[in-house]
């Protein structure tokens, strides 16, 4: 069973905000579904010099926009990830000097690679789009333990 997803996104090497791409996909994430939605929680750890703490909020208007419906954002709930995913992946060479900057409690439609993949990238777009041009670390995890795998 997929506990989580660890990604380094190179957001100075892909300009693009794959807006298309997120739109037909976001469809193929909302025929997942219907199901009992998925908590997830959401990581991004990034450099100091990225200046990502001054835009989580930037991040989370975003990453709505992006997703067109298909992930909803629970302000104020922890995000507690799941057991089962290694610890972070900070501290590693690609990720030296990286500190965890945000962290968000959503849910998707359905718990599966292919959405978490897609959450992924819907916040990758979301950092990039508040101006963000460094190397982050975006982890996705199921919320808790307690949640059964959709099946």
């Amino acid at each position: 069973m997929l506990t989580g997803l660890h990604t380094v996104v190179p957001l100075q090497l892909s300009p693009d905000d794959g807006s298309g791409y997120l739109s037909q996909a976001g469809d193929w994430v909302a025929a997942a579904g219907p199901g009992p939605s998925a908590d997830c929680a959401i990581t991004i750890a990034a450099r100091e010099s990225a200046g990502l703490s001054n835009r989580a909020h930037d991040v989370n208007v975003l990453i709505l926009e992006r997703s067109f419906g298909r992930l909803d954002i629970h302000p104020g709930k922890p995000a507690a990830p799941g057991g089962g995913l290694d610890p972070s992946l900070v501290g590693e060479v690609q990720t030296e000097g990286m500190r965890n900057a945000a962290s968000i409690h959503c849910s998707l439609t359905a718990w599966s690679l292919e959405t978490a993949i897609w959450a992924t990238e819907v916040t990758a777009t979301a950092v990039r789009g508040a101006g963000v041009t460094e190397p982050v670390l975006l982890t996705i995890s199921r919320n808790g333990d307690h949640l059964q795998p959709n099946v």
